[in-house]
């Protein structure tokens, strides 16, 4: 018919219907004019095939990069993601555009297809909100990170949501089972060697260490100045992924009870006593204490990246710890330490350093208080710890203004006097 396309299925009908009908009747049923018959016979090929490619419409924006610098990267590290290169070739050409994100993707799916290696194949599970917290520890020494020229030998744990499944519950750990009562969850394990209950952890797991991985390469270097700087290496990774997922912790979260009143222990108490090399052996690693404690009988409280010791009910500072620098958050902590030390003695600095390290603790407030430290430093001056506790308190308006209304004493009456009109009803 003028004006209307002929379509492929069109086509195929008047081919069919030529071998046994004449082309005006073939057409005339196809729907097509007899010409078009006619033009068909001419060129069988399907109207689909004569259509010519549409060429781009906007100059291709990757054009001078893709292949100079995002196949170099796919090459020397086939498990890059998309978003790691996407936000890389952000940073260093800004006038790319947010934009070309999609067209990135297309392209690095396209590249991966023909050059890439072999995927892994998932089966897909169902997961619901709020059942159970699945957690695991995830080996990270292949990723090669050193912390100042020395290999880092180390775990991360990995907390997820997982469907609820009756599996066994036994062999489970008193502690765990303990964090697990305290939070009022009930402990589960998966059956060995059950592929597809263990994967609910082991993909996030992987997916967590690709996400490392990309960071690292992006990165240029896989040595960090101290562990200090390697958890914050890790913790802004994980608030990216946290922060990607954010609705889906949004549901979770709307299934989840409150918190206890207080937080669960989260160290492991050992009791040892000082030898007479003026020091004492824990986890295969000896920490060294003053000679004055030799014979003397400790508490150790085993955190996962400090020591706190107790002569009975007192705390003692560590001084003659080996690792004793790294309990502190931040350099202005320790240079403070050795300050103290040469102007006020060993017991008021440790007593001064423990007093600052509780306040970043439980103000939450690590960076501002080295910020002021520092500047105690440079005025050469002692901490105030009343000025610096009154400058770190809770803001005033963020306390709940909370009014107290007295009852009225005769309400008391009509109680007592319900009360006993229901003793007369029952009898």
């Amino acid at each position: 018919m003028p004006g209307r396309h002929v379509t492929d299925q069109q086509m195929r009908l008047f081919m069919t219907l030529r071998q046994t009908h004449s082309t005006r009747v073939a057409a005339a049923k196809a729907g097509i004019s007899q010409a078009t018959g006619y033009r068909l016979q001419a060129d069988p090929t399907l109207p689909s095939q004569k259509k010519t490619p549409r060429s781009r419409r906007r100059p291709d924006p990757l054009a001078d990069i893709f292949d100079t610098e995002v196949v170099p990267l796919l090459r020397s590290s086939p498990g890059i993601r998309p978003v790691a290169v996407y936000e890389e070739l952000l940073r260093r050409h800004p006038d790319l555009g947010t934009g070309i994100r999609r067209t990135l993707e297309r392209r690095m799916r396209a590249w991966k297809a023909e050059h890439g290696p072999e995927q892994e194949v998932i089966f897909r599970q169902v997961h619901t909100p709020g059942k159970m917290g699945l957690s695991d520890f995830t080996a990270m020494g292949k990723l090669g990170v050193t912390v100042a020229g020395e290999p880092l030998d180390h775990r991360l744990y990995h907390f997820r949501f997982k469907n609820l499944d009756k599996s066994a519950q036994q062999d489970i750990t008193d502690r765990f089972d303990a964090l697990c009562g305290h939070y009022g969850m009930t402990p589960t394990r998966n059956n060995k060697g059950i592929a597809h209950e263990n994967g609910s952890i082991e993909s996030p797991n992987g997916h967590l260490k690709r996400a490392i991985e990309d960071a690292l390469v992006m990165r240029g270097s896989r040595d960090f100045e101290d562990l200090i700087a390697y958890r914050r290496f890790i913790d802004e990774i994980v608030g990216r992924i946290n922060a990607r997922n954010a609705k889906r912790i949004d549901m979770e979260r709307a299934s989840l009870g409150p918190l206890p009143a207080r937080r669960t222990t989260d160290y492991e108490e050992v009791t040892l006593r000082v030898t007479s090399s003026g020091g004492f052996t824990l986890r295969k690693v000896f920490y060294t204490v003053p000679s004055r404690l030799i014979g003397h009988q400790l508490r150790v409280r085993l955190y996962d990246n400090r020591l706190e010791l107790f002569l009975g009910g007192s705390t003692l500072a560590l001084m003659g710890l080996v690792y004793r620098d790294q309990l502190f958050p931040r350099r202005a902590f320790g240079d403070m330490f050795a300050v103290l030390l040469e102007q006020t003695g060993e017991k008021a600095a440790c007593r001064m350093t423990v007093d600052l390290l509780a306040l970043a603790h439980d103000r939450g407030c690590e960076a501002e208080l080295a910020a002021q430290i520092e500047e105690d430093l440079r005025q050469n001056r002692p901490p105030d710890m009343a000025v610096l506790r009154a400058l770190f308190a809770p803001s005033d308006e963020a306390l709940p203004q909370v009014e107290v209304k007295m009852a009225d004493l005769s309400s008391y009456d009509q109680l007592v006097s319900s009360a006993a009109s229901a003793e007369e009803v029952a009898a």
